[in-house]
């Protein structure tokens, strides 16, 4: 049975309204084939008692209650769950009804008949509010499935708002409309290339540039789906330019634009790549960065302008990004470990002495120029390179035939250059031990070894002979002993004939020879004797073939007697007494110089 609940107060008189009462449905428990046979049988009448009993319970509890209802609620409207009903004092304006036709009462609210009891109340079966709710959520569904289909139909032949390609805005546009804006925007389309100080143009009709319009729209819906435009819609943007196909061929312009780019190059900068350096300060190889430069890399180039055609960009503005960029940088760790083992390399500290002065040093500063490095950015020592750079050192120690200068004590300033005295160091050697020194990173002293020595060693240019020479001034013809400031023996003299070949040649000599009496020997170039005179004091300069000694057959000296066809074969004409007395105070290695 179904729920049935009681409305309205208790019947007064005869023509009172009838009162409604909900009576709850109970479910049986299942019976058997002949339970169910006798419950048939009794139903009617158990049915009939029990919705008399009901409604007996209902009606009584309504006398009960009616008298207080009417106290507190007199001259008011009495609310039910089927609207207003009119208080006791307009219950004249009530419909009222036969009481003897209660079991063919027609609710006059909904115009549907209802049983009810003998006492007056009529039994309503009260509408599930689960059925209310399920048809009102039917109607929710079909509104907004029909919304989504029609939204889906419409996006299919247009685009959502916020969408965009190539640059240009097609919110809400037909797709007729966006085939037309691409073929326009294919038909007109060009590309400028700017960088600094560089230009390049390019046409699309230069390069064949085509496309499908349609076949790019049918891309760009496939891409957004409209069946999803319920979330789509809501986006902020949509930009389907990488749905856009375009032909076109490259070819042509390929080498235009590697040309123009490498006329460009000539006159930019290239790029440095980072590699190491010796740090003075810090007495140790340092990472030096690497410095880009300005030269554009073609193929850089060539690939963004290949992107912005396949994407109709109007306009390329060249970066550092498209600048050829270098090689190697700061942050390889292959430097990193370059750094220390280049610094390792040049830890040596060689200090060269020569006379007891120190005149060099070797370490970092300049033992890092033979410092190489290799592709695979190891470094190596140039050792090649350093016995070039020791046997050069070397010889700038030698002083032999070098330019020297000095002022006599007289005050007379000499420059002299030649002759056979002075440091000749030796090279092989010194390289050896240089080499030997900086492999093994040694700080140590090396007294630069020499195939001759001086007796002083004052640096280049600078005389490197003691206080005591002997001075030759030829342009005086005159010839001086000095012992510090002091001539402690001087003498005229004539020289060698100041033909070419007879020449007493300047330089800083030394004595190589003393005899007495000697021999002199003359020869011509073609090997025949020219002379051969006995003299009593032979004190031999350049070599054995030219020295100081007596001239007894000259009548006279100094003067220009040399010039005027008494000059000798190239030695220094002495009178005897003067030969004799300088043979006396001169030794052997004696500094002779000679000059004008």
């Amino acid at each position: 049975m179904g729920l049935f609940k009681s409305k309205g107060k208790h019947a007064q008189g005869a023509h009172a309204k009838p009162q409604y009462i909900e009576v709850e449905e109970v479910e049986e428990a299942p019976a058997t084939e002949q339970d169910a046979e006798t419950a048939e049988d009794a139903q009617p009448e158990a049915a009939a008692e029990t919705a008399e009993d009901a409604a007996q319970e209902a009606v009584d509890q309504a006398a009960d209650e009616a008298p207080e209802a009417e106290a507190e609620t007199e001259g008011a409207v009495e609310t039910t769950d089927e609207g207003e009903q009119p208080a006791d004092g307009e219950a004249a304006e009530s419909e009222a009804f036969d009481a003897s036709d209660l079991s063919n009462f027609k609710d006059p609210e909904t115009g549907a008949w209802a049983p009810v009891t003998s006492e007056g109340v009529v039994l309503q079966k009260k509408t599930p509010v689960g059925k209310v709710v399920g048809i009102t959520f039917g109607v929710i569904i079909g509104v907004l499935l029909i919304a989504y289909i029609a939204g889906a139909i419409v996006f299919m032949g247009r685009f959502f708002p916020n969408t965009s390609i190539a640059g240009h805005d097609i919110s809400m546009m037909p797709n007729e409309e966006v085939v037309q804006l691409l073929d326009d925007a294919v038909d007109s389309y060009s590309l400028d290339i700017v960088g600094t100080e560089f230009n390049f143009h390019a046409d699309g009709k230069d390069v064949g540039l085509s496309i499908d319009s349609e076949n790019v729209v049918a891309a760009m819906h496939e891409d957004l789906n409209p069946w999803t435009w319920p979330v789509l819609i809501f986006q902020e943007s949509h930009d389907e330019t990488d749905m856009l196909t375009v032909s076109y061929d490259l070819t042509k312009y390929d080498s235009k634009l590697i040309n123009a780019i490498s006329e460009y190059n000539k006159d930019a900068t290239a790029p440095v790549d980072a590699t190491i350096a010796y740090d003075e300060k810090q007495k140790k190889f340092t990472i030096v960065d690497e410095v880009p430069g300005t030269q554009y890399d073609s193929h850089v180039v060539l690939a963004s302008m290949n992107d912005a055609i396949s994407t109709l960009e109007p306009k390329i503005k060249l970066t550092s990004a498209d600048l050829i960029q270098p090689n190697v940088f700061r942050d390889d760790e292959r430097l990193v470990n370059s750094a220390e083992l280049a610094t390792g390399l040049v830890s040596a500290h060689v200090t060269l002495t020569m006379a007891e002065q120190k005149v060099a040093e070797i370490d970092g500063s300049n033992l890092s120029s033979f410092i190489q490095m290799n592709d695979d950015l190891g470094v190596t020592l140039d050792e090649e390179a350093l016995d070039q750079w020791v046997t050069d050192l070397s010889n700038g120690f030698d002083t032999v035939g070098t330019e020297r200068t000095y002022t006599r004590p007289d005050g007379k300033e000499i420059t002299i250059s030649g002759g056979a005295y002075g440091w000749s160091t030796d090279a092989p050697s010194l390289k050896e031990q240089v080499v030997e020194a900086v492999k093994k990173g040694e700080t140590t002293t090396i007294d630069i070894p020499c195939e001759q020595t001086a007796a002083v060693y004052n640096g280049p240019g600078k005389p490197d002979w003691g206080s005591r020479y002997i001075d030759v001034d030829l342009s005086e013809q005159y010839v001086r002993f000095y012992d510090g400031d002091s001539v402690i023996w001087e003498s005229a003299c004539i020289s060698g004939s100041p033909d070419g070949q007879h020449n007493t040649w300047p330089g800083v000599w030394y004595i190589t020879n003393k005899e007495s009496p000697s021999k002199l020997i003359g020869y011509l170039p073609n090997g025949q004797k020219e002379y051969e005179t006995t003299v009593s004091y032979w004190m031999a300069f350049e070599g054995n073939g030219i020295g100081l000694h007596d001239a007894t057959w000259q009548p006279s000296f100094g003067g220009s007697m040399y010039a005027n066809g008494y000059g000798s074969h190239g030695c220094v004409n002495l009178p005897y007494d003067a030969a004799a007395s300088l043979y006396e105070i001169a030794d052997w290695g004696e500094v002779v110089i000679a000059h004008y």
